[in-house]
């Protein structure tokens, strides 16, 4: 299934023939392009095949309200560091699902910062000026830091390369991780993406 970005996309799964024997324990998963996962619990009404609601069990649901952790109003980096933002709210939500963005609607890079996975890496001094992050919830609540960075620069260490997920015969998106294989249809153009660990590796 190939969804549009920032579209809505419905998907319709026969569960008739195994719901008597799952229907308290039916889990969907889903996988986006990132090998980011949601997994929902399926449940029932009184045993019955009435389905009443969809409980997330996964770590990827956001929260309605949000705070910044103390002293990450205003942050201070060096040229190659990085600095996990730190945010205090109910749940087990992966702070790296925040959407956080410098200047405007999805930009990540500003030429003296970036930010990525919920983490801030100095690229080029701000000359003691402080620049603005905004991290949101998707759900109206939105949080400013602010972010300077120094001239000094720290040392980067030496990264680990992967690829990036491609989808496989099976339609499943996998990790084209350089100690294993994934098997793909005859004949399809595949383009790979070299990724380096730490992200910010210049």
């Amino acid at each position: 299934m190939n969804a549009n970005r920032n579209g809505v996309t419905t998907v319709s799964i026969e569960v008739t023939d195994f719901w008597d024997e799952y229907k308290n324990s039916l889990v969907v998963q889903l996988d986006d392009y990132a090998l980011n996962h949601s997994i929902y619990q399926l449940s029932a009404v009184n045993n019955s095949s009435i389905l009443d609601t969809t409980t997330a069990v996964n770590k990827n649901v956001l929260p309605d309200t949000f705070e910044l952790a103390e002293g990450e109003n205003n942050v201070t980096v060096n040229i190659n560091e990085a600095h996990k933002i730190g945010l205090v709210y109910e749940g087990n939500a992966d702070p790296s699902n925040f959407i956080m963005t410098i200047g405007g609607v999805g930009i990540t890079n500003n030429g003296y910062f970036a930010v990525k996975n919920g983490e801030v890496v100095g690229l080029k001094s701000t000359g003691g000026r402080r620049m603005p992050l905004t991290i949101s919830n998707g759900k109206g609540t939105n949080k400013t830091v602010w972010v300077t960075v120094t001239n000094e620069v720290s040392p980067v260490s030496s990264p680990e390369f992967s690829f990036n997920v491609i989808r496989s015969d099976t339609e499943s998106l996998i990790k084209a991780v350089n100690s294993g294989s994934v098997k793909v249809n005859a004949g399809e153009d595949i383009q790979l993406e070299v990724m380096p660990d730490p992200w910010y590796y210049p």
